[in-house]
């Protein structure tokens, strides 16, 4: 089995179009005339073999326009699981629900398309949180909806159980669609919360998975990570890069990140690489300060460290090269970002 591995989040990534195949089986099982929203797409999707996460989005709207009803649950309702088929084997096949949540987000996709899953466990409640802010925000609708959709359907069968849902949470105003949600999560739904949430009946999370197989979870992990580092070469060889720099951020070489050595861990040579980059319109240059800002941000934002640890750190001469770095890529210095988001 592969070591997990964490995968730098991307606002708008490529997806194959199988899941947009997926939906248009879904909605013409629920009698949305699909040729016609096809029609008025600007893009042509039965021809494509990837699309962006953006135009799936757009094309569920499209569809949801043209539907009986206000959201995507009944969509998710009728999908099909083909697409996700390695997601839910490793769903089913963990020891409960908060260790089977968490072999996926070491190796599954969610991370990659800015979304974090996760179970919480208190006195009187269980909850599976849904965190999409790294998304774009257009999109954030659907892939809740996505989440909470396929646990409703999804969880009742995997422990045998019915009523498991309590409450439903959702931290944006969609208060119109109140109706339609409760209907289907059978639960009283709020809206405008701290984060987005399905609140389960306690124990839920932890109890034992009577579906559960070591084996068959570590070869469906095995499985899903291959599947994952294919959608990883969709997103184009600088986004690669950047999750062979964040390996090696792991490893503590953040002052080793060069060009030769990043060369060697593509298997390419360095002509080769730059002529990659610059078909993408970037450079290793940028890729590589790219990276390190980033990081940099989460360090100003959750860490008390001087900006002159941080440079150091990051591999920078010393801070006067990092804040002029930072100024360029977050059009503010580095402590001005600090103030901005610690106000926060």
């Amino acid at each position: 089995m592969a070591p997990p591995h964490t995968f730098q989040p991307i606002a708008d990534p490529i997806v194959p179009v199988e899941f947009a195949h997926s939906m248009i089986r879904s909605a013409s099982a629920c009698g949305v005339p699909v040729q016609a929203v096809l029609d008025k797409l600007d893009f042509d999707i039965l021809s494509q073999a990837i699309l962006k996460y953006s135009q799936l989005n757009t094309f569920g709207i499209a569809l949801l326009e043209s539907a009986p009803f206000e959201t995507f649950l009944p969509f998710i309702e009728e999908i099909s699981f083909e697409p996700i088929s390695e997601i839910l084997t490793v769903f089913a096949t963990g020891n409960n629900l908060t260790s089977a949540m968490q072999s996926l987000m070491e190796v599954g996709p969610y991370e990659l398309m800015g979304t974090h899953l996760h179970y919480e466990t208190g006195e009187d409640f269980d909850a599976l949180v849904c965190n999409v802010d790294n998304m774009l925000e257009a999109s954030q609708r659907f892939m809740v909806e996505s989440a909470f959709g396929l646990c409703k359907r999804y969880l009742p069968k995997l422990l045998m159980k019915d009523d498991l849902i309590c409450e439903v949470h959702f931290s944006n105003s969609h208060n119109e669609f109140i109706s339609e949600y409760e209907r289907y999560f059978k639960a009283p739904v709020l809206f405008n919360q701290t984060d987005n949430r399905v609140i389960l009946k306690p124990g839920t999370s932890v109890t034992p998975l009577l579906s559960h197989s070591l084996s068959l979870h570590l070869q469906s992990k095995q499985a899903l990570l291959v599947k994952t580092q294919q959608l990883i070469k969709l997103q184009g060889l600088a986004y690669e890069i950047q999750n062979m720099l964040e390996k090696q951020a792991t490893l503590n070489e953040l002052n080793n990140l060069n060009l030769e050595g990043t060369a060697k861990l593509c298997a390419m040579s360095t002509r080769s690489l730059q002529r990659r980059l610059k078909q993408e319109s970037t450079s290793f240059t940028q890729v590589k300060y790219q990276f390190l800002i980033n990081k940099s941000c989460n360090m100003l934002k959750q860490t008390s460290l001087s900006l002159d640890n941080i440079a150091s750190q990051l591999g920078f001469a010393d801070r006067a090269s990092f804040s002029k770095v930072f100024k360029k890529y977050q059009e503010l210095w580095p402590a001005q970002y600090r103030e901005k988001y610690t106000l926060k």
